[in-house]
């Protein structure tokens, strides 16, 4: 047994050190719903061959750096509305929406290359070079696959991924030492 996983009863995982059992519980079944919607995004509309993997609207300032935004996976790309409104007065924005979702049809596989591409595609046919991805969830694993792709087109990456609220003596999971890391 490696020197960062704890052993737990006989018939249950092993889980990482420092994470406690509720937010290694949550995580699995976050894990298992999001596979399970997979299939009923792509379920809504029939895949056709020629569906764009993406369409996108363009936004804000004609100058400065452009930003474009790239939601989670089913979610059209006015979830980041409230964001991208902040940044429309000094930056080009555009505004991502995946095929299968929000009513587009949806497109055959493979999704991700078929993804990264049309982001790579829309960087370069709208002149966004060091624009700076946006991604959540999904959308933060399509932008670090095109800013390693495609180094030169991209500027920056931010990614939001999942927010966990940490509070200190709530988590049973978390030893002591853990938390001293933490600080």
């Amino acid at each position: 047994m490696s020197a960062d996983c704890r052993e737990l009863p006989a018939g249950r995982p092993r889980t990482p050190q420092g994470i406690g059992a509720f937010h290694f519980r949550l995580a699995t079944v976050a894990t298992f719903l999001c596979l399970a919607a997979i299939p009923q995004v792509g379920a809504a509309a029939v895949p056709k061959a020629d569906a764009p993997a993406i369409v996108w609207k363009q936004l804000g300032a004609s100058s400065d750096r452009p930003l474009i935004f790239l939601s989670a996976l089913g979610l059209p790309g006015r979830y980041f509305e409230k964001v991208y409104e902040q940044f429309e007065k000094d930056h080009p924005v555009c505004v991502a929406t995946y095929a299968g979702s929000d009513g587009l049809p949806a497109t055959k596989p493979p999704f991700l290359p078929r993804i990264v591409e049309a982001v790579h595609g829309l960087i370069e046919s709208e002149k966004l070079q060091g624009a700076v991805l946006v991604g959540h969830l999904f959308g933060a694993h399509v932008a670090l696959h095109v800013a390693g792709q495609y180094p030169d087109s991209v500027g920056g990456v931010f990614v939001q991924p999942i927010v966990w609220e940490h509070r200190r003596g709530n988590d049973r999971g978390m030893s002591r030492r853990g938390w001293k890391e933490m600080e």
